[in-house]
């Protein structure tokens, strides 16, 4: 029978990893943050609305988006930043359910992941058989990310601090995964949540 999990957590709790585990079980993935990129590339209809709300500050010269130019006006800026999701989302939303529809018709992958940071404030979350939530302590992510990314103890901080509603995420959760051991019993863990109903 056919499955399809959102997978869902928050910074540096291995969710990706976690992902590449199901991928290579024989799992199709849908990673949110790519489609994210594809729906705003040159000529798009969703970069066409931000540099409408925006302004051309966020385009670069050959035309693609300016990532850092928009990051810069609405970071900490909360209404500039909700203006964004709410162009950008319903064309990721779109693309994601005709990757749904794609792979309910199609016979051979049995496990759609849908690998979504955003699931639960997307309302992906209302379109999935399970919600998988891949967690690990504040200190792991931490360092975590400072391993990943060449960043100071106090940004990792931020980053973190900068996802709320993780605790209510993870509470709506059909599955958690503790990531904080080695990744043979991280691939033990999801293998069996895998098998199981």
């Amino acid at each position: 029978m056919k499955k399809i999990i959102g997978l869902t957590g928050p910074i540096g709790s291995g969710k990706s990893t976690v992902s590449k585990i199901l991928k290579n079980k024989g799992a199709c993935i849908v990673d949110a943050d790519e489609v994210a990129r594809e729906v705003v590339e040159k000529d798009q209809p969703a970069l066409k609305e931000l540099i409408k709300r925006f302004g051309d500050s966020i385009i670069k010269e050959e035309g693609s988006l300016d990532r850092r130019a928009l990051g810069k006006i609405v970071f900490g800026d909360e209404q500039k930043r909700r203006d964004l999701n709410q162009i950008v989302h319903p064309y990721i939303i779109e693309r994601i359910e005709r990757a749904m529809i794609r792979f309910l018709n199609d016979p051979s992958p049995m496990v759609l992941v849908i690998d979504a940071a955003l699931l639960f404030e997307t309302g992906l979350h209302q379109k999935v058989d399970q919600v998988w939530y891949v967690d690990a302590d504040e200190e792991v992510r931490v360092r975590r990310i400072l391993d990943r990314d060449a960043i100071s103890y106090e940004d990792a901080l931020a980053r973190i601090k900068a996802q709320p509603g993780q605790k209510a995420n993870k509470e709506k959760a059909d599955i958690i995964i503790k990531n904080e051991e080695t990744l043979e019993k991280l691939k033990q863990k999801v293998e069996s949540f895998l098998n199981s109903k």
